[in-house]
């Protein structure tokens, strides 16, 4: 019998290990990209986020 694993990986793990990036990196250009296009500023930093 021949079994497989198959490893799903979730697709930003993949975007940031493809550009060398932590989840804050990306985040951070994620925030830069949406205040550039025009629509403000967002939280980046878990800090910066308003609790619930």
């Amino acid at each position: 019998m021949i079994t497989a694993t198959a490893v799903h990986t979730h697709p930003f793990t993949t975007l940031m290990a493809r550009h060398g990036l932590t989840a804050a990196a990306y985040l951070k250009r994620v925030a830069d990209r949406h205040r550039a296009l025009g629509f403000g500023t967002m939280a980046h930093r878990k800090e910066s986020a308003p609790s619930a």
